[in-house]
């Protein structure tokens, strides 16, 4: 344990006794009032590594407590109180510290009495250093290439970043943060004359310096024909509506002209031409939106009319427009419908249709035979089915071409009474073949198993449906269907074997309300 030096004489040999509880009648009780605190001081120092300690004592008739100032989980008082006349020896230790220098009070309570001390923890030795991530500390420029070059800097402490003879060179931050990442771009500008270089000194107190050489070659007459601003893999993908173009820059000693390829109208290159600019013009390309499903490419070549420049090609596409087709559950839609009559069902655009497919014979069913497709009477917005079994299902055809590659994703909500069919399939046509969105081994509440896509657990409980699927090559039609997997397993029945006439599905709202449509896109 540590003892603490410079200790007020008389609070060192004597302690310090205070007085401040009346007893009765007005008269002090200085054996029951009184606190003796031997050794507190106001100010303590411990090292950064917690292996010192300070300590103080106290005597006191009446009972006591110490407290912490916010943000001090690093320093410990123990013990932080005491009953009255029981000698105590409190003891102030420190976590250690990885870090800065750093303080924190705790004050001492008895009654009136008061007393505050600070703590002070010293930082954590370090040695500071600078790391500058670039394995060779040498960042060469061509006089005509102005994209810039990025590097990251790393510190234990503050740094900055002194340029010698660069007046020509640009650099982002010129400062950071202790223990901080930091990305620091250099930019150049043109060179019109001889080559030339200078230093970037990062430096940092009580860091060796670190020296980065920077050079640019001299200009050079030589045709050349150079477009900053185009990707590292020189393709540049623009979204299906634009919100922006793509700004270049051409830097070129001779004329030169922009020409894109067959069938790129969608694509506007602004200006397409020029002449001679050392110091680079801005060209701007942008896109018109794609209302069509499928992306669309080409290419845009930069040529110099120096006929020994090598073209410059910069590759454009744009995505395909994302398709939606929606059957909207709403009572006042549904009403103007002819859904139950004919058990087909056009999309709201008039575009795709749904259709109950019943898959079995009626030797299958019950006595009660399916009853087909019922719109909720009760103005709820279901789409609703009676008497389902094996196979039987919604089925949904969309009359747009499907490219491999391409995502499909169907939504709905779902629900079902007790005696309806627990598991159910969502799949999509493939070829002649029907494959199945996801599945996998699931069991009812009833303990049945069977390999589905979802299982509908509780009776009325609803439940929200997302599936998704890429195609796994071109197809002239997108088809997809809810299938009934086994009509013999019902969600919460002993009864086995029948398609009930209370056997009801609802194709319904999400039931947090955010999906009241059967919703289906293709992207």
């Amino acid at each position: 344990m540590r003892l603490f030096r410079n200790f007020i004489p008389l609070l060192a040999v004597a302690g310090l006794l205070i007085s401040g509880c009346i007893a009765e009648e007005g008269k002090p009780d200085e054996k029951k009032d009184s606190v003796e605190l031997t050794g507190f001081q106001e100010s303590i120092s411990l090292s950064y590594d917690g292996s010192e300690t300070a300590s103080f004592k106290v005597v006191s008739g009446m009972t006591w407590s110490v407290t912490k100032s916010a943000g001090s989980e690093w320093l410990t008082i123990s013990p932080a109180n005491g009953g009255a006349n029981t000698p105590a020896e409190v003891t102030i230790s420190v976590a250690p510290n990885d870090d800065l220098e750093r303080s924190a009070s705790f004050t001492f309570y008895c009654a009136s009495v008061e007393k505050t001390a600070t703590v002070t923890q010293a930082a954590m030795p370090i040695v500071p250093e600078i790391d500058v991530r670039l394995e060779e500390k040498l960042v060469p420029f061509l006089f005509n290439v102005l994209d810039p070059v990025q590097f990251v800097v790393w510190s234990n402490v503050k740094w900055t970043v002194e340029k010698n003879g660069l007046d020509w060179l640009d650099v982002t931050p010129a400062e950071g943060e202790r223990k901080t990442e930091t990305l620091v771009t250099l930019t150049p500008s043109l060179n019109e004359g001889v080559a030339r270089e200078g230093t970037l000194t990062f430096k940092a107190e009580g860091a060796t310096d670190v020296v980065v050489n920077v050079t640019q070659t001299e200009f050079v007459d030589d045709p050349f024909l150079t477009v900053n601003g185009i990707p590292e893999d020189g393709k540049y993908l623009f979204a299906n509506t634009p919100e922006a173009g793509l700004e270049l820059s051409v830097v070129t000693n001779r004329s030169w002209t922009a020409t894109k390829s067959e069938g790129l109208d969608w694509i506007d290159v602004s200006p397409s031409s020029g002449d001679k600019n050392i110091d680079g013009v801005t060209v701007t390309v942008t896109a018109s939106p794609n209302t069509g499903s499928n992306s669309r490419e080409g290419t845009i070549t930069f040529t110099s009319s120096d006929a020994s420049v090598e073209p410059v090609v910069l590759a454009v596409s744009q995505e395909g427009k994302i398709l939606n087709w929606i059957w909207t559950l709403k009572d006042e839609v549904l009403k103007k419908t002819t859904w139950a009559s004919n058990a087909k069902a056009k999309s709201d655009n008039g575009v795709a249709e749904m259709e109950w497919i019943t898959a079995n014979d009626a030797s299958c069913y019950s006595d009660n035979a399916a009853k087909g497709p019922i719109v909720s009477s009760k103005g709820e917005g279901h789409y609703a089915y009676k008497g389902l079994w094996t196979d039987d299902n919604l089925q949904f055809t969309i009359p747009v071409k499907a490219e491999a590659g391409h995502k499909v994703t169907i939504k709905f909500g779902m629900s079902a009474t007790k005696h309806a069919p627990s598991f159910w399939m969502v799949e999509y046509k493939s070829g002649d073949e029907w494959i199945a969105t996801e599945k996998s081994k699931l069991t009812n509440k009833k303990k049945h198993t069977a390999e589905a896509t979802f299982v509908l657990k509780n009776a009325d409980d609803i439940y929200n449906i997302s599936q998704s699927y890429v195609c796994p090559k071109d197809e002239e039609n997108i088809q997809i269907r809810l299938r009934c997997v086994n009509g013999k397993y019902p969600v919460d029945s002993n009864d086995l074997g029948k398609a009930h006439k209370s056997g009801t599905i609802r194709i319904r709202q999400w039931s947090d309300g955010s999906c009241d449509q059967i919703f289906i896109s293709y992207e």
